[in-house]
């Protein structure tokens, strides 16, 4: 797990190695969505990120963290919790498969020890994937309905019950029609801006 640190961050360094593993401060002086707000919605990988409509409550927290990150707020991710993400095969593939959906991007099991999971402490099942460089980051998923990697269920700290890449075909279901799209955040936000001017 990751802490914040009042401005900075604390991460965790070289943690898929048994050795030299060590929290280390980062300064953030830069924060770029890249293209995160772009919805996608993958049939085969049971993964969507479209909501119903832009009152659901996922879609509010998205667009106030983009207003934090467009303000300069700092404390940006105080309403986040960093989270562990464990190299486990099949399902860190997957997720690498849909940063590059989203992103139009080539990543590789190479960058996976500076990417990142951080989960909303408000939402829970919403989860932000960043790469973290020293002092940058760079939003790569928006996960708002936790199908990114299976979580397992826990209770008192013990596995209740193991989720596969298959169960998450169940929660898919709930969201697939949904249609609008993330992007229309920054769509807003530039017809706002025209509208000043």
């Amino acid at each position: 797990m990751q802490r914040l640190l009042g401005s900075s961050i604390s991460i965790r360094r070289n943690r898929f190695k048994e050795t030299g593993l060590k929290f280390e401060p980062v300064s953030i002086n830069y924060i770029n969505i890249g293209k995160s707000f772009n919805s996608i919605n993958s049939e085969d990988e049971f993964f969507t990120n479209y909501v119903n409509t832009p009152n659901q409550k996922v879609f509010i927290i998205i667009n106030n963290f983009y207003n934090k990150v467009k303000n300069n707020i700092n404390n940006l991710f105080k309403d986040y919790t960093f989270d562990e993400i464990y190299n486990n095969g099949k399902a860190i593939e997957r997720l690498i498969n849909l940063i590059n959906k989203t992103n139009n991007s080539s990543y590789s099991l190479v960058d996976l020890p500076n990417i990142y999971k951080l989960k909303n402490n408000i939402e829970p099942k919403i989860h932000l994937y960043v790469q973290i460089l020293d002092g940058y980051i760079l939003i790569l998923l928006i996960d708002l309905y936790h199908l990114s990697i299976p979580g397992d269920i826990y209770s008192n700290h013990r596995l209740v019950r193991k989720i596969s890449l298959k169960d998450l075909s169940n929660s898919y279901n709930k969201y697939k029609e949904y249609n609008y799209n993330l992007n229309k955040i920054l769509e807003n936000d530039k017809k706002a801006l025209q509208s000043v001017s």
